[in-house]
């Protein structure tokens, strides 16, 4: 690791008393020194001296400082009523998706947690990491990292010991199965759940009649069936319809020229025209109530899957498999 710099007193100031800390050393053995100490702090040295005894007398310490209380993640879920059955307060909990991160915020984290690397270094690598593990993973090779394990999957059905691959009747998927570090981390995270639902629409798939990919693929133009509840499209409303958005920021939504079925547990609609290898959220406004009186303020649901055209993208979705 060389051409790390020696620590700054700004970047490694002491750690207040009372809390228990990891000293973190990486050594650079392509540099000269003599104090293996903070050499700001007056608590540490005996600590770091500690650690390097077995080690080389040449090289460069570079010290991070860390607290082990870990800030505990909290996700709220929401109750929606059990659309699988029919008893009475059975309810499914789903939890609120409040954003979309791409390398670039993943990297944004790291830094503001701490690290001596640039931002556009750090997502640089994850970039980097990204392809590797796609053309591993298109090899055939089983690729674990800490969200999980990914396998390549063959589709469709080969009919006759010689069947081949068929671009038009087959075609690759990924398993997945949550990794160690993702499935310890959802152990120890902090659930909220904050009771029923305020009654509104709620998506729960999307199917693209042309091709039949069920939340993925969509057709330019073309139609969707969305399966829902609670999102019949009425109201006068100017807000009121069926909406694809670009997923950027101060993208203009992009309103479903055509309602071809309209009920409160499905609606097919005729999207409009997309551009190619961009993603999109798709949405639902309405005012309907499953009472008779119609809302007098519009309610929204969001899709928290991505779509697009599934026209090959350097940038893929998140959690797409």
């Amino acid at each position: 690791m060389t051409g790390i710099p020696p620590p700054s007193r700004e970047e490694h100031p002491c750690p207040p008393d009372g809390q228990n800390y990891i000293i973190l050393i990486i050594a650079d053995f392509g540099h000269n020194f003599t104090d293996f100490g903070h050499p700001f702090c007056p608590s540490l040295p005996h600590l770091c001296l500690q650690t390097v005894n077995a080690r080389p007398t040449t090289g460069h310490l570079n010290i991070g400082i860390m607290t082990n209380e870990e800030e505990q993640i909290t996700l709220n879920i929401d109750l929606y009523d059990n659309i699988m059955t029919e008893k009475e307060g059975d309810y499914t909990g789903r939890p609120r998706i409040t954003g979309t991160l791409y390398n670039k915020q993943i990297a944004a984290r790291i830094v503001k947690a701490g690290t001596e690397y640039k931002q556009e270094s750090i997502e640089y690598i994850l970039d980097r990491a990204d392809k590797a593990k796609v053309e591993a993973i298109a090899e055939g090779k089983s690729v674990i990292d800490g969200v999980g394990q990914y396998l390549v999957t063959a589709r469709g059905s080969f009919i006759g010991e010689n069947a081949q691959f068929d671009p038009v009747k087959h075609s690759l998927g990924v398993s997945y199965t949550p990794g160690q570090l993702l499935r310890s981390q959802l152990k120890k995270t902090k659930v909220v759940c904050n009771g029923t639902a305020q009654t509104g629409p709620v998506i729960n798939s999307i199917t693209d009649s042309t091709t039949g990919s069920v939340n993925e693929i969509i057709t330019s133009a073309g139609p969707v069936v969305i399966s829902c509840s609670n999102a019949k499209v009425i109201g006068d409303d100017p807000s009121v319809g069926v909406f694809l958005t670009k997923d950027e920021e101060g993208a203009a939504p992009m309103k479903c020229p055509v309602i071809i079925r309209n009920a409160p547990s499905e609606l097919t609609v005729m999207l409009p025209a997309i551009e190619t290898k961009v993603l999109y959220t798709l949405s639902v406004t309405t005012q309907y109530s499953s009472s008779n009186k119609m809302l007098k303020n519009p309610r929204t649901y969001r899709f928290p899957i991505l779509l697009s055209d599934g026209k090959s993208n350097d940038e893929e979705r998140p959690g797409e498999l």
